[in-house]
């Protein structure tokens, strides 16, 4: 089974990103479906079916107070006049619930991610550099999308198909505490 850890993102800041997204149209564009637009914490991958029992039982140790996400801004990866990756840019205490994930996963052998992670939400993939696109980004760079609470988080299951990524949620866990602001 393929797993990822993620934060969902709410419907109306969901239907801001895809407005978003309708600029950045080109043949040479893959733009992120509205149904898998998320925030990736953690990215697990193949695991035995046995397993997915035990990562359940850990992310359920993961203990952090919801906070509050701001999301604006374009950017690529993986940057200057290249681009594989189009991204809005979120700003919370991402970092530190990923570091939660990944030190709630370590004790079951699944190692730490090696890059810095990055607060980002991927909305469109390119598979050639397209001159149009980077007036678009440069046009977008400081957009505003919106704020939205995290108060959870999501293990959730990714079926590589023809057509896309469908995903499933496996299970959902609860931030409780303090809320932050």
């Amino acid at each position: 089974m393929r797993l990822f850890v993620a934060i969902e993102i709410d419907d109306v800041l969901r239907d801001k990103l895809v407005g978003v997204q309708t600029k950045l149209l080109d043949p040479a564009v893959k733009l992120v479906e509205r149904e898998n637009l998320h925030i990736t914490l953690k990215f697990i991958g193949e695991v035995p079916d046995g397993q997915v029992g035990q990562i359940r039982g850990a992310l359920r140790n993961v203990k952090m107070a919801p906070f509050e996400l701001d999301i604006g801004g374009l950017g690529t990866f993986p940057g200057g006049d290249r681009i594989n990756v189009v991204w809005v840019d979120c700003k919370g205490s991402l970092a530190e619930l990923a570091a939660n994930v990944e030190a709630a996963l370590k004790p079951l052998g699944f190692k730490p991610d090696e890059r810095v992670f990055s607060s980002h939400l991927t909305v469109a993939r390119v598979k050639q550099q397209p001159t149009v696109l980077l007036d678009a980004i440069t046009e977008l760079k400081d957009v505003k999308i919106g704020r939205q609470t995290v108060d959870r988080f999501v293990l959730k299951r990714s079926t590589l198909t023809p057509t896309g990524p469908t995903y499933e949620d496996v299970e959902v866990y609860t931030l409780v505490g303090t809320k932050r602001v």
